[in-house]
């Protein structure tokens, strides 16, 4: 793996690590549908401002069915079930439930994309996974004193990453990153916003909408949207699935980084040991990954 695709994953993990936080302050005061129309909305109109700068990014086909249901398993279910869960469920564990696609997209990848794991990625996805409990200190009492719809909602959450990993990587291979990205946050905010209209009046939501919340609109949908969509599936490509998906390992890393930054939080040895797991996870899991899917046709941006 190269240099700029270490960097584009902590790029990324960084931008993520603060949207379990922006779900927590919008969906105080709107439906989890909303939330998910407005973030796909923001990111939408955050890459098509950038169209002047990616034109080249639109040649070639166009694979629309495959498009659609990646948009749908990226935005739409995902952003709407996370947010359902963050009702009840504290950021905290949601983020380490998040943390769980990389499972499900590897066994996802050997039951329906004929990708053969080895034992370095079992391996490594395994301890990664611990650094993440290290790092959230959660005990079963912990967790089965959440809302068993929650947990599940978060759960189906993961799986529908997990999915549209694979699908972007076998059916979207000769698109540009750019065309992935912007036509998947326009699928999640079509799809969503006409579901919107039928459910809560529009003016009653622009009434709602704060300086406070633009702030994280602009933080989950502009940079964690927009921004981290474009280095999203630029791993995907670059790198392969089962390299793009261990940035959910990162994202609480990220996130407690940001609270010690932002809130003066102390990092506390729990964090140093659980930030050690992690990186030894991602490292043994990313050594010698072999897939089985033929990457040809895919565009290098200008």
């Amino acid at each position: 793996m190269s240099r700029k695709l270490y960097f584009a994953l902590i790029m990324l993990s960084l931008i993520w690590g603060g949207s379990f936080y922006f779900f927590k302050i919008l969906v105080t005061d709107f439906n989890p549908l909303v939330v998910a129309f407005l973030r796909s909305t923001f990111g939408a109109i955050t890459l098509i401002a950038l169209i002047p700068f990616f034109r080249k990014s639109f040649r070639g086909n166009i694979f629309f069915i495959p498009l659609f249901a990646v948009g749908i398993l990226n935005t739409l279910i995902p952003w709407t079930l996370i947010c359902f869960s963050e009702q009840k469920m504290t950021s905290n564990l949601a983020s380490v439930l998040n943390a769980t696609q990389p499972l499900w997209t590897m066994v996802l990848g050997i039951l329906l994309f004929g990708i053969h794991s080895n034992r370095n990625q079992i391996i490594g996805l395994f301890i990664g996974f611990v650094g993440i409990l290290i790092l959230s200190d959660i005990h079963l009492s912990n967790v089965f004193s959440v809302d068993s719809l929650n947990f599940v909602a978060m759960l189906i959450a993961t799986f529908c990453y997990g999915l549209a990993t694979h699908i972007t990587k076998r059916y979207l291979k000769e698109m540009s990153m750019f065309q992935i990205s912007l036509g998947t946050l326009l699928v999640g905010s079509i799809c969503s916003g006409g579901i919107v209209l039928f459910l809560e009046e529009p003016i009653q939501i622009l009434t709602k909408i704060s300086w406070h919340h633009i702030g994280a609109l602009i933080g989950i949908g502009t940079f964690g949207s927009g921004i981290a969509y474009l280095l999203y599936f630029y791993l995907i490509q670059k790198g392969g699935p089962n390299f793009a998906s261990i940035s959910t390992y990162l994202v609480p890393v990220s996130a407690i980084f940001w609270g010690y930054i932002l809130l003066n939080e102390n990092i506390s040895w729990r964090l140093i040991i659980g930030l050690v797991f992690i990186l030894i996870g991602v490292y043994i899991t990313n050594r010698k990954i072999q897939l089985n899917i033929p990457v040809k046709g895919i565009q290098k941006e200008s």
